[in-house]
């Protein structure tokens, strides 16, 4: 088949059927303006421009195709598009690859022409925010028109060469590739499949719920730290927003609680359920990049058990000591090692990779480290010590495991956590599967970290 620009303008007349089936499936999947989506395997570029339409100026489509000549027409087509950008690449090498940076990979009639699918559903895997999703239309056999137009109109050694291209794979077996939870896999006539993850939102609302313990314990740390009236807080890692509407009545109107998350659904559920409150303001963000920023704005720099999350620690002591006032506090909780009950929850109730995905995006470090880093930084220290966990109570085996889905932003597959698999564990570890409520015990070197620092 010639691989000429002619050949590419041709593909862009006639591929109306898939087309219209793309945009059938775009339409079988929630896009929200804003979102940022790879069309995987992009053609000439229609799809991705309509893609382009519905997540708005907010949002970002990213093309990829193998086929240059493809892409060549695409950028002709439509170049004027200002958030859309095509790339040449593949599923083994997209821009943004293994980072979590799409709400959504999209793949129309693509996947019979990947050789090795396993690979591509890491690759997107990798390369979803958590609880994003992928939607694939597919061939998962030759379908018999095409044999018949092959066999009347061409030879044994052109069907040879077409078959050569095409990997096809039933779906049973597509559906086993995907590395994590589906929640729907339906067969469309012929062709089509879509498979869907739990919706980044959805994960936003349960940690709403579910993350109780995280905010008593919150609160405590509050309570340990002089808050007056008039006061500017940066809470750092906010969530849904519970302990920064807390510290918005503390600080009163003359004060200001300047709440960030890198979770931009998190962020939606916070401005949803605390958006009245005048004194308090949510923003998208992060310890490398929050409003305020090295301008010596705050009193007090709160985070409640988010600097495990952060990978670069000194940067963000910096950014912290840069922000606060003279004489500003940082007030932080963190775990400075992966609690056993953790450990053996996902030992138990997930497998290797499961406990390897949640595992990639901690990051660790004891106490000595994190004071070693904050005194570099310039704060002085007042207190640094360990805390003991409580046990942990739910409401039932649901909501635990609910807990660590929405804990871990949706890293947690819900199907490997069998009936029998979580009667074990609720026997080992548990005050027992039906006991109300349910407690999970914790070990004696199970604790969380206090420190709180001043600016000279």
């Amino acid at each position: 088949m010639s691989d000429s620009k002619q050949a590419a303008q041709s593909y862009q007349e006639k591929m109306v059927r898939q087309r219209e089936e793309g945009k059938s499936l775009m339409n079988d999947v929630e896009i929200h303006r804003g979102d940022v989506i790879l069309d995987l395997g992009c053609g000439t570029g229609e799809l991705s421009a309509y893609l382009a339409e519905l997540v708005g100026q907010d949002g970002r489509v990213v093309a990829v195709d193998p086929d240059v000549k493809r892409l060549q027409v695409a950028r002709e087509s439509h170049g004027e598009v200002k958030n859309l950008a095509f790339h040449e690449g593949s599923s083994s090498n997209f821009p943004r690859m293994g980072s979590e940076t799409y709400d959504i990979v999209f793949a129309n009639y693509v996947f019979q022409r990947i050789q090795d699918k396993e690979e591509a559903f890491k690759n997107m895997f990798r390369s979803l925010k958590p609880a994003g999703k992928i939607a694939l239309s597919y061939g998962d056999h030759f379908l018999s028109g095409f044999q018949k137009i092959y066999r009347g109109l061409q030879n044994s050694e052109m069907i040879e060469l077409m078959l050569s291209k095409l990997y096809f794979e039933r779906r049973s077996k597509i559906e086993g590739m995907y590395p994590l939870q589906t929640s729907r896999g339906i067969r469309w006539p012929k062709l089509q499949q879509v498979i869907k993850m739990s919706k980044s939102k959805d994960v936003a609302k349960s940690y709403q719920h579910v993350s109780l313990f995280q905010r008593e314990h919150g609160q405590k740390l509050i309570d340990d730290v002089e808050i007056h009236r008039g006061h500017v807080i940066l809470d750092l890692g906010c969530g849904t927003g519970e302990l920064s509407a807390y510290l918005s009545e503390l600080v009163g109107q003359d004060g200001r609680v300047v709440a960030v998350d890198p979770d931009s659904y998190r962020v939606e559920v916070a401005r949803e359920s605390h958006g009245e409150v005048k004194n308090l303001a949510f923003h998208e963000g992060s310890s490398a990049n929050f409003p305020g920023m090295g301008s010596e704005t705050y009193d007090i720099v709160f985070s409640n058990f988010v600097f495990h999350w952060i990978q670069d620690k000194e940067e963000a002591f910096k950014n912290m000591f840069r922000s606060l006032k003279p004489a500003g506090k940082i007030v932080l909780s963190y775990g400075d090692r992966l609690p056993s009950f953790v450990d053996k929850f996902y030992r138990q109730l997930q497998n290797s990779e499961s406990m390897e995905r949640m595992l990639s995006k901690r990051w660790y470090e004891r106490r000595a480290n994190m004071e070693e880093m904050c005194s570099a930084a310039g704060l002085d220290i007042i207190k640094s010590v360990d805390v003991k966990m409580d046990d942990f109570e739910f409401e039932s085996v649901e909501s635990m495991c609910s807990y660590f889905w929405a804990t871990n932003q949706g890293r947690f597959v819900s199907e490997l956590a069998t009936r029998d698999k979580v009667s074990r564990f609720c026997a080992q570890y548990t005050s027992g599967e039906n006991s109300k409520p349910l407690t999970v015990y914790t070990d004696e070197g199970d604790y969380y970290c206090v420190l709180i620092a001043a600016k000279p």
